[in-house]
């Protein structure tokens, strides 16, 4: 049968744990039982810490009696537990961070009889939080970044796009036509600074009522100004008409700007490109077909991932288009879904609607 554990073998071992559990009669005024690993943690003997028992909460003897009657208001039961985060200075001029999980023992007057816990060394733990946090912060900011970059490089490609062909261009009919699609443009790189400055970001600020035939047929005009469409066929059908829905008209045309202009990077050699529209109960659907050779199996779900892709280098390869439309799509109440093949790729936005 085996032996229970001696007073002094159990102190062995809680001495050489990562840890500081304690136990301390209030009653008694003095510990029932100190770790030897106080003595690491903060820095000074466990004779100091016993003459001074606030030291373990890195408080004064009355700011330590204050937090501790605070921890017994408003409990009825006889054991109150609680966790504490708390920053203590050694000696030596170093800092460390503490997690405690303290239980009080109360008696029937609320009167603290003893005070038991743990105390865990956290200050590389916090370090190593601090970091993580900062790089996620980091990672935002560069999301924000390069949303800026793909929100306002497209209309920046359109204007440059027309304005080249104002230059070359006999007769005022292309003056008059170009004049209200570039101030259009400009209008929209001016509504994405503006939420950039306030902070807003792919909100839904300027939500109306969204014509998509009209919006489709801006967003063709320019896939058809664009280098890559000159070998590209560009057609689009409607079956039936459809009815106006409310949103963000810019992010609508953000969205079909996106699939245009990847279904061209699909077709460098050529091809056609199908734009489709219907209504669906009370959905509207957008389809886009290209003839491309599709998306590869290994990338199909990954494609809406920010950051991600399979465009090949030196190309307009940031990995945000897709996940911006879908972004956008799901801010309008919608789907947006992607079925690939090595003979073309078919993307389908679609976008429900209100009476």
């Amino acid at each position: 049968m085996e032996q229970a554990l001696t007073r002094e073998q159990l102190s062995s071992v809680l001495d050489n744990i990562d840890a500081v559990p304690f136990i301390y009669g209030v009653t008694e005024g003095r510990f029932l039982y100190l770790s030897g690993a106080c003595e690491a943690l903060f820095g000074r003997s466990r004779d100091e810490i016993t003459a001074e028992p606030t030291m373990l909460t890195g408080m004064s003897r009355e700011k330590a009696r204050e937090v501790f009657t605070r921890m017994t208001r408003g409990h009825c039961s006889r054991t109150i537990q609680h966790s504490l985060r708390y920053r203590i200075h050694r000696p030596d001029g170093q800092s460390r961070w503490v997690d405690g999980r303290i239980a009080l023992d109360v008696d029937d007057l609320s009167r603290i009889r003893r005070v038991s816990g743990v105390l865990y060394d956290v200050t590389e733990r916090r370090k190593l939080e601090k970091e993580l946090e900062s790089k996620s912060r980091l990672a935002a900011v560069g999301m924000l970044a390069a949303g800026i970059v793909h929100e306002i490089g497209n209309p920046l490609a359109f204007i440059s796009t027309r304005l080249q062909r104002l230059r070359a261009a006999e007769g005022p009919k292309l003056c008059r036509e170009s004049v209200p699609l570039l101030l259009a443009q400009t209008e929209r790189i001016q509504a994405t600074l503006r939420r950039i400055s306030s902070f807003e970001f792919g909100t839904d600020d300027g939500a109306a009522l969204c014509d998509v035939p009209k919006l489709l047929a801006e967003t063709i005009e320019t896939l058809q100004l664009d280098p890559r469409s000159h070998k590209v066929a560009i057609e689009y059908r409607s079956q039936g008409e459809c009815p106006k829905l409310f949103g963000v008209c810019d992010q609508l045309r953000q969205v079909f700007l996106n699939l245009g202009l990847n279904a061209l990077d699909a077709m460098r050699e050529g091809g056609r490109l199908t734009v489709e529209t219907h209504v669906a109960g009370r959905c509207i659907l957008v389809d886009f077909k290209d003839c491309g050779g599709g998306i590869p199996a290994a990338h199909i779900d990954r494609i809406f991932e920010p950051f991600f892709s399979g465009k090949p280098p030196g190309r307009n390869n940031m990995g945000l288009g897709l996940y911006l439309a879908r972004t956008f799509v799901e801010n309008h109440g919608g789907t947006l879904v992607c079925d690939s093949s090595p003979g073309g790729t078919h993307f389908r936005v679609t976008l429900p609607f209100e009476d």
